[in-house]
């Protein structure tokens, strides 16, 4: 007999010995998914790799793809046996349960296997009645829908999303083993509603839908624990039943004590997530040095230099997301907002953080290539350049954002250009600088000029205005200058 948990099987007398033995050994584990993985083809195996090592290639999507596919999972549907929450969804609010955007979260979450995607979203509606109730059904969760102890679990700091996308694009939720609290029910029914939460407002993202997330768990220095299989399968029931595919597992420990979980992690999970989980040994500064190598952004990774959890990070991010959702309930909020930016989006504003942001490297090497030919130009001549650099960056694509109470918001047109316009001067008053400093200078070693009180002024309140502005773009984006390996 078959057991088929979210497009992968696993034998039920396997399932069973989970739930009786104490120990599993790693060998066990890593000698099943080495026969699985030699069931894989050529292509399939290179593709788990890639995924693992962030180079992995969005697939493309036609409106074609998308309007068959999304008659097929109608259809798909139908042969589902078992689907009890499903339908009692849909007579609450059939409008709800048959939205196209919301059903092509789970296409895409699926790479558009139909047969999987109709499983995920059955299995979705089963999991939301359990952790949410009837009345819930039918709605997107929201955090005025969290009790006191789900709140907690969220701004705890135990499950973090990070502010930056790996190198593939991807969001990246960490894991603070260390922070983990208890295990008993209470506690792991709130950090499963809480899991559920977080994982289904990142699939409202259309680019995160694409690329799919990444999950690094941090048990370094971190005490371990046997962990209750009751709870470990739920909490991995719930990772099935959300629309957001996990692309890449990487487990971080310090002691091979924890290899007996790993190897439950392993098992009780999807084969498609199993295929992709990677450990890590080491030293704090060894595993950071080795999830950067796999694209992980790990100077945001939330550790002070002594190996500390931060939250504030966290907090922030999610208290943009609260405001948001309750500005939309009362009708107030109509501009579209995006919790993490993308990868190659321009962000608006001031400090290293911004600087040092992909997209705006990027915008500042197109710049300089029309330099030239921006310093040669009229004033009437120099407007239409500097829009046809954003309708440029437009269509890579990438998006304008700037940080507003909510979370980032894209600007219109004309804000986007007065910033590509700003760009262009600031990199011409940085090249005079640069000149000026391989200058010759004169032998003047003998005589010193004391600054007079007002220039001094001047340049105490210019560098502290300059700290103030850095120190604001740490504070959301900070920068791999601010986390020390």
């Amino acid at each position: 007999m078959i057991t088929t948990v979210s497009g992968s099987s696993l034998p039920t007398s396997q399932k069973n010995d989970l739930e009786d033995d104490i120990d599993i050994a790693p060998h066990t584990a890593d000698c099943y998914l080495a026969n699985e993985m030699a069931k894989l083809s050529v292509r399939d195996r290179e593709k788990v790799y890639h995924d693992i090592h962030g180079i992995t290639n969005q697939m493309e999507e036609s409106p074609q793809l998308i309007q068959i596919s999304l008659l097929a999972l109608d259809e798909q549907l139908e042969y589902v046996k078992v689907k009890e929450a499903y339908e009692t969804a849909k007579s609450i609010d059939p409008t709800y349960v048959s939205n196209n955007d919301f059903r092509l979260q789970f296409l895409r979450a699926e790479r558009f296997d139909v047969k999987k995607a109709a499983s995920r979203l059955v299995l979705h509606f089963r999991i939301k009645h359990e952790l949410f109730g009837r009345e819930k059904l039918c709605k997107n969760i929201t955090q005025d829908d969290l009790d006191d102890d789900d709140i907690d679990a969220l701004y705890d700091g135990y499950q973090q999303i990070l502010p930056l996308r790996d190198q593939a694009g991807r969001v990246v939720f960490v894991s603070m083993v260390s922070y983990a609290p208890r295990d008993d029910e209470r506690t792991m029914q709130a950090r499963c509603r809480r899991k559920f939460y977080t994982k289904c407002v990142a699939a409202q993202d259309e680019e995160t839908q694409k690329r799919g997330c990444v999950l690094v768990i941090y048990a370094v220095d971190a005490t371990c624990v046997q962990l209750e299989r009751k709870y470990m399968r739920l909490y991995s029931e719930v990772s099935e039943a959300v629309p957001l595919r996990i692309e890449a597992v990487h487990f971080c420990y310090h002691h091979l004590v924890w290899l007996s979980n790993i190897a439950l992690f392993k098992l009780l999970g999807a084969l498609f997530t199993a295929f992709r989980f990677c450990t890590h040994y080491g030293t704090r500064t060894d595993i950071l040095f080795k999830l950067q190598t796999y694209g992980i952004p790990v100077f945001v990774i939330p550790l002070t230099e002594d190996g500390e959890t931060t939250v504030a990070q966290n907090k922030e991010i999610w208290e943009q997301r609260r405001v948001y959702e309750r500005r939309i309930e009362k009708s107030e909020e109509t501009t579209k907002v995006f919790q993490i930016p993308g990868r190659f989006d321009i962000l608006l504003g001031r400090g290293r953080g911004y600087h040092n942001h992909v997209g705006n490297v990027k915008l500042r090497n197109l710049i300089l290539d029309l330099k030239p030919q921006y310093n040669s130009s009229s004033k009437s001549e120099k407007k239409p350049l500097t829009e046809n650099v954003v309708h440029t960056i437009k269509k890579m694509p990438a998006r304008f954002l700037k940080l507003e109470a909510a979370g980032w918001v894209e600007v219109d047109d004309e804000e986007a250009r007065l910033k590509v316009s700003h760009t262009f001067r600031n990199l011409k008053l940085v090249n005079k600088a640069q000149k000026s400093e391989t200058r010759p200078k004169k032998q003047m070693d003998d005589i010193v000029e004391e600054p007079s009180t007002k220039k001094r002024q001047k340049d105490e309140t210019s560098t502290k205005k300059r700290e103030k502005d850095e120190t604001f773009g740490r504070q959301f984006y900070p920068t791999e200058c601010d986390h020390q390996l």
